[in-house]
């Protein structure tokens, strides 16, 4: 399944960072996809924190939000899935960041998701609402 996907990383609020692509690797389950983003986010959000390290600004996690239970839940828990063991080596370093402490990681619901624009044909009004979320206005 080809799916698009969309992260947005904010420092205090502010959005420094967003993108939205055609995955690049096909998933064979929607959790997949959804585990395959978290990797992505988590990839961006060291990075940034590395930054931040160099600009001498404290940050204590990293804090994930996701809008898909499932994935969450295979982060947290270890056990073998049967419908999961294809799933590539390299996404799983997300449960060695969360075994060490540096990742939070919190669920969000769909309609309170911001990237659901970046990704998905959404209405005036859910654009202007993912705008607010994203803490976007107009310059006056």
């Amino acid at each position: 399944m080809l799916v698009y996907d969309g992260v947005c990383l904010h420092i205090s609020q502010a959005p420094v960072s967003w993108c939205s692509t055609l995955q690049s690797t096909v998933a064979l389950l929607i959790i997949e996809v959804e585990y395959m983003v978290m990797t992505y986010a988590i990839k961006e959000g060291i990075w940034l924190q590395g930054l931040l390290d160099d600009l001498e600004i404290e940050q204590d996690q990293l804090m994930i939000n996701c809008d898909s239970m499932c994935a969450i839940y295979l982060v947290k828990n270890q056990v073998y899935h049967a419908r999961t063991k294809h799933m590539d080596i390299r996404f799983h370093f997300i449960r060695e960041i969360l075994k060490k402490g540096d990742l939070l990681l919190k669920k969000m619901y769909t309609k309170e998701n911001p990237t659901n624009m970046l990704i998905k044909v959404v209405s005036g009004a859910k654009f202007k609402h993912c705008k607010n979320l994203l803490h976007i206005f107009p310059i006056a």
